[in-house]
């Protein structure tokens, strides 16, 4: 009978152990099994792809930078015209006005921020007696910050009127011929219009409409290579976008004597120059609310979080967001999770 008992009491604990056994392997398989990498610090050239229209014995247009009526034709038909040289310019009154205003607000702003910074300077001196609080202080140290504010935003908005005061004018980009004038005196035109049409004396130019955010991060001087691997110096880039497209021209200039045929497009990469990121796998970008990836903890749970691509190529990405000591997410089962349990594989 003992024996009995003892045997049937075994083949139960044996039993609940297995159980157990096998409870412990279902839910170690339940948490996913994923691989990692540490993103990896770098800088690398940056380019953006854009299509550009060679003119080398052709002519281009020259498109007004803003809208107004005519004041000033400078130039005729036949004229050759030296680079730099004012061609045409629009009523600029307001635009005049509005800058000496600005430049009005920026001295005020700038008198204002002298004086902030002369009383927490004195302030600061009565402090050390104890003749002034600290919480006078602090307001005293704030307004020299609110100072700061006014007087930078003064500044923008005096550069803002500068360009605008610019874009009256329509100036050589390089010298060229005038071979046709779209514009009348009195005139009222809108921007994108064409003033005129030029030809190149000299060189080789090539057109390229660029989104605003790109034209305005490059500079007069930085350079492109086209398809077949020419390369351009830009030489102009307007002011002002277009109203309809919001896309900005910019004019580039042949580096080296070469014969592209007219009047053709080319596909070109603008060099934006160095950018300083973090080198990830392109399988590891997950698109939730737009790029990201996903971190590991170290109690091995997750979380998305955005990045910004910088650059991106068959089987890399070079992104903004990331450190190199972070372990992000490469391989994984199925959808994820933030806060979901993982278990991690070299």
């Amino acid at each position: 009978m003992k024996k009995h008992v003892i045997l049937l009491s075994f083949l139960i604990l044996f039993g609940c152990s297995e159980e157990n056994t096998e409870s412990q392997i279902e839910k170690k398989e339940s948490i996913p099994l994923v691989t990692w990498v540490n993103p990896i610090e770098t800088i690398q050239k940056k380019y953006y792809p854009a299509l550009g229209l060679i003119n080398t014995v052709g002519a281009g247009n020259i498109n007004w930078s803003t809208s107004g009526t005519i004041e000033e034709i400078l130039v005729k038909e036949g004229d050759e015209v030296a680079k730099g040289q004012k061609m045409a310019s629009l009523e600029c009154e307001m635009q005049i006005l509005d800058r000496s205003n600005s430049i009005l607000l920026l001295r005020q702003a700038e008198l204002a921020l002298d004086d902030a910074d002369k009383n927490y300077e004195r302030a600061k001196k009565i402090s050390e007696t104890g003749s002034i609080s600290q919480e006078q202080l602090e307001k005293l140290e704030m307004a020299v910050s609110q100072a700061v504010l006014n007087y930078e935003s003064a500044e923008i908005a005096l550069n803002l009127r500068n360009m605008q005061v610019e874009d009256c004018d329509i100036v050589a980009p390089f010298d060229l011929n005038v071979e046709f004038v779209f514009s009348r005196l009195g005139n009222d035109v809108a921007i994108g219009m064409p003033a005129l049409k030029i030809l190149p004396l000299k060189g080789m130019r090539m057109e390229v409409m660029l989104a605003p955010h790109v034209a305005k991060e490059i500079q007069i001087g930085n350079t492109l290579v086209d398809e077949n691997e020419n390369i351009w110096r830009l030489s102009h880039k307007s002011g002002s976008s277009d109203m309809t497209t919001g896309a900005m021209n910019t004019l580039w200039e042949a580096t080296e004597e070469s014969n592209p045929e007219n009047g053709i497009w080319v596909t070109t990469s603008i060099d934006m120059g160095d950018v300083q990121g973090y080198i990830v796998p392109l399988a590891s970008i997950v698109q939730l609310q737009g790029p990201g990836v996903y971190l590991i903890n170290d109690q091995d749970e997750i979380k998305w979080i955005p990045v910004d691509i910088l650059v991106e190529n068959d089987n890399d990405a070079l992104v903004e967001g990331l450190t190199s000591s972070q372990r992000i997410v490469l391989r994984r089962p199925g959808n994820l999770r933030d806060g979901q349990k993982i278990r991690t594989g070299e």
